[in-house]
Protein backbone atom coordinates (compact mmCIF):
# COMPACT_ATOMS: atom_id res chain seq x y z
CA UNK A 1 0.00 0.00 0.00
CA UNK A 2 1.47 3.21 -1.08
CA UNK A 3 0.73 6.62 1.38
CA UNK A 4 1.98 10.09 0.60
CA UNK A 5 3.23 9.85 4.41
CA UNK A 6 5.41 6.53 4.14
CA UNK A 7 9.23 7.54 4.24
CA UNK A 8 9.34 10.77 4.94
CA UNK A 9 9.97 12.76 8.38
CA UNK A 10 6.10 12.31 9.07
CA UNK A 11 6.06 8.70 8.87
CA UNK A 12 4.19 7.35 11.91
CA UNK A 13 2.98 10.13 13.61
CA UNK A 14 -0.30 10.71 14.89
CA UNK A 15 0.40 14.68 14.24
CA UNK A 16 -1.56 16.38 11.12
CA UNK A 17 0.54 17.42 8.00
CA UNK A 18 -0.80 20.90 8.45
CA UNK A 19 1.24 21.23 11.75
CA UNK A 20 4.31 19.85 10.16
CA UNK A 21 3.75 21.57 6.93
CA UNK A 22 3.05 25.28 9.57
CA UNK A 23 6.53 23.68 11.47
CA UNK A 24 8.97 23.74 8.54
CA UNK A 25 7.57 26.77 7.20
CA UNK A 26 8.01 28.90 9.91
CA UNK A 27 11.35 27.17 10.51
CA UNK A 28 12.64 28.28 7.09
CA UNK A 29 11.29 31.44 7.60
CA UNK A 30 12.99 32.71 10.71
CA UNK A 31 16.30 34.18 10.10
CA UNK A 32 17.80 32.81 13.54
CA UNK A 33 16.25 29.45 14.30
CA UNK A 34 13.07 29.17 15.86
CA UNK A 35 12.34 27.46 19.85
CA UNK A 36 10.00 25.25 20.63
CA UNK A 37 8.09 27.38 23.08
CA UNK A 38 7.65 29.81 19.58
CA UNK A 39 6.42 27.11 17.68
CA UNK A 40 4.00 26.35 20.81
CA UNK A 41 2.95 30.04 20.71
CA UNK A 42 2.70 29.84 16.71
CA UNK A 43 0.36 26.55 16.65
CA UNK A 44 -2.04 24.76 18.55
CA UNK A 45 0.86 21.67 19.78
CA UNK A 46 2.09 21.70 23.06
CA UNK A 47 5.41 22.36 24.04
CA UNK A 48 7.16 18.50 23.90
CA UNK A 49 4.65 17.98 20.76
CA UNK A 50 6.80 21.27 18.83
CA UNK A 51 10.23 20.22 20.90
CA UNK A 52 9.24 16.63 18.77
CA UNK A 53 8.51 18.22 15.29
CA UNK A 54 11.76 20.42 15.39
CA UNK A 55 14.25 18.10 16.66
CA UNK A 56 13.14 15.28 13.69
CA UNK A 57 12.99 18.28 11.16
CA UNK A 58 16.03 19.31 12.19
CA UNK A 59 17.75 15.80 11.99
CA UNK A 60 16.18 15.61 8.44
CA UNK A 61 17.59 18.67 7.81
CA UNK A 62 21.06 17.63 8.63
CA UNK A 63 21.24 14.14 6.58
CA UNK A 64 19.93 15.44 3.47
CA UNK A 65 21.22 18.48 3.17
CA UNK A 66 24.67 17.98 2.62
CA UNK A 67 25.87 19.69 -0.43
CA UNK A 68 27.85 22.65 -0.30
CA UNK A 69 27.30 26.30 -2.09
CA UNK A 70 30.08 27.02 -4.15
CA UNK A 71 31.07 29.70 -6.80
CA UNK A 72 29.52 32.87 -6.65
CA UNK A 73 26.23 33.25 -4.46
CA UNK A 74 24.15 36.38 -4.31
CA UNK A 75 21.41 36.96 -1.77
CA UNK A 76 18.79 39.47 -2.21
CA UNK A 77 18.68 40.89 1.77
CA UNK A 78 19.24 44.22 3.21
CA UNK A 79 19.43 44.99 6.78
CA UNK A 80 19.73 48.86 8.04
CA UNK A 81 19.70 50.05 11.87
CA UNK A 82 19.92 53.27 13.48
CA UNK A 83 17.85 56.26 13.55
CA UNK A 84 16.70 58.55 10.81
CA UNK A 85 19.90 61.25 10.30
CA UNK A 86 18.75 65.18 10.98
CA UNK A 87 17.17 66.46 7.66
CA UNK A 88 18.24 69.70 6.24
CA UNK A 89 15.87 72.60 6.08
Amino acid sequence: MFRVTCGPVFHGTKIELQKWFLAISLILNKKKGLSSHQLTRDSDLNQKTAWYILTRIRVEMSQKGGALLQGIIEADETYIRGKPGKTNK
